[in-house]
């Protein structure tokens, strides 16, 4: 812990670089499920094209962070 403002950085390279050994694998996911909105929803001419789903769509986002 720093004593005084002059002891503390802005930067945590210093902390990173003296932990990193420690880490051995971290890893994140995460599964959004998202509904996608089509800009031509409610306008009949475009449904007969595109099945008559009204602009909703269901899709799952995945997002995953691992170390390199």
């Amino acid at each position: 812990m720093p004593l005084s403002r002059g002891d503390m950085q802005l930067s945590f390279a210093p902390l990173v670089k003296e932990t990193t050994p420690a880490v051995v694998n971290v890893y994140a996911a995460r599964q959004v499920q998202a509904r996608a909105q089509s800009p031509f929803a409610g306008d009949p001419f475009f449904e007969q094209f595109l099945g008559g789903s009204s602009g909703k769509a269901s899709r799952a986002y995945s997002n995953r962070s691992v170390p390199a």
